[in-house]
């Protein structure tokens, strides 16, 4: 593995959603786990832009690249 993003928790500022994003490199695997929790089912209009933000942070780090490099 030449690079590999980072971990991330996100959640917004009132808890309603989380999410967790973690790798994990042991010998010759690559793990990688997410975990997106939702505990409201509706979201106010007042809220629209901050849950707009929080999936945009959650698409962008889904997107980073883990570089492999052959050997």
């Amino acid at each position: 593995v030449e690079s590999m993003p980072k971990g991330l928790n996100l959640s917004t500022f009132d808890g309603s959603f989380v999410f967790k994003y973690a790798l994990e490199k042991k010998e010759n695997k690559i793990t990688v786990v997410v975990q997106l929790e939702s505990k409201n089912a509706m979201v106010v209009p007042e809220n629209y832009q901050m849950l707009k933000d929080f999936y945009s942070n959650l698409v962008s780090t889904q997107k980073e690249k883990i570089v492999l490099k052959k050997i």
